[in-house]
């Protein structure tokens, strides 16, 4: 899958942190002016600095020169990648971490100007017990934090923390109001943020709350009926599906997911026909999906379903804002009756009461 971050392609690096900081650029504020001309008195340009000449070495090629990349206004603040990822570091340090050791990913676009590093906690070392769990399936659990900055002010800067299962990659919002958000302004960008923010979301109190969330989604189970022709009560996934996930998301998304909480694999959807909802549109069992359960066995098989949509999204802005969506589609579902209803025909698996 080829990502993209507002139509800017997008490159995507693994390793430690230090072989990340390779590939990420610094940026200088410049003067918005011509050659022969004067200096625009409201704006600044934002200027790439040479990758190469960050190395140490001379530049190779002329490609390899300052490009701009956008103009501010004086009330903007350069935040560069590199500050962050020292902020970043310092949190995790003072948490007990080793950050030098720490799995990295890192997404960048074309220039640079736009970053989302992730760092995933250990599930050896250091309280291996505190921050990654088996929820009972067989696949570890592992907790990661995410960093996202841009120097074009297309996006604030943003922390969050997400759970990952190791089997699929999914990723989950780690618990309620804790996207730490700050757009480039003086004043929201006060000193220590970072690693205040950071330091209070590692103490595993709280880790200990948001996994007693996922503990729940655990036990609420769902129960397989006969399929019927009569309309869905909601009780019923089929109607969460139509009322719900298909107005948050879209139609076609909504028929996917329902596809994927029986078959367990993701496909392309059957054009819609008029009177056809949204969990009765037929999808093709294209992907087996790694890890999934079929039919979902409770309400934490179904915000995997989720999260795997989620993942499947082609830029990174869509990436993100959906799977911020998740836990909000999932307290809809989880103020339903209960217990949770998914109706099964002949070609699905057995009913499961």
């Amino acid at each position: 899958m080829k990502l993209t971050w507002y139509s800017r392609k997008v490159k995507a690096f693994k390793g430690s942190i230090s072989d990340l900081r390779q590939e990420i650029p610094y940026f200088s504020r410049d003067p918005f002016r011509v050659d022969d001309g004067g200096i625009n008195q409201h704006l600044d340009i934002i200027v790439r600095k040479p990758l190469k000449e960050n190395r140490g070495y001379l530049l190779p090629h002329d490609d390899e020169g300052h490009i701009p990349i956008a103009t501010v206004s004086k009330q903007y603040i350069l935040v560069q990648h590199h500050d962050v990822l020292d902020a970043l570091e310092t949190a995790l340090s003072e948490k007990g971490f080793k950050p030098a050791e720490l799995e990295a990913e890192l997404k960048l676009t074309e220039y640079g100007e736009r970053m989302w590093a992730s760092f995933t906690l250990p599930t050896y070392g250091f309280n291996p017990d505190v921050y990654t769990y088996d929820q009972g399936d067989g696949y570890p659990v592992v907790l990661k934090v995410n960093v996202l900055n841009s120097v074009d002010k297309t996006a604030a800067l943003r922390i969050n923390l997400t759970w990952h299962r190791l089997v699929c990659s999914n990723g989950l919002i780690y618990g309620e109001n804790i996207d730490f958000r700050k757009i480039h302004r003086e004043k929201s960008l006060k000193s220590g943020a970072v690693e205040q923010f950071l330091n209070t979301q590692l103490e595993p109190e709280q880790f200990s709350r948001q996994k007693k969330r996922s503990e729940k989604w655990y036990t609420t189970k769902v129960v397989t009926k006969t399929l019927s022709e009569e309309k869905p009560n909601p009780s019923q996934i089929e109607y969460w599906i139509d009322e719900v996930v298909a107005k948050k998301w879209n139609a076609n998304v909504a028929a996917r997911a329902y596809h994927i909480a029986k078959t367990g694999h993701d496909g392309d959807v059957a054009p819609p026909q008029k009177g056809v909802t949204p969990h009765e549109r037929e999808v093709s069992s294209t992907n087996e999906i790694p890890g999934a359960f079929a039919p979902v066995r409770n309400a934490y098989d179904i915000s995997q379903m989720l999260s795997w949509i989620a993942g499947q999204r082609g830029t990174i802005q869509d990436q993100l804002k959906w799977m911020m969506d998740i836990p909000h589609l999932m307290d809809a579902l989880l103020k339903t009756e209960k217990p949770l209803t998914l109706q099964v025909g002949p070609e699905d698996s057995p009913v499961r009461e």
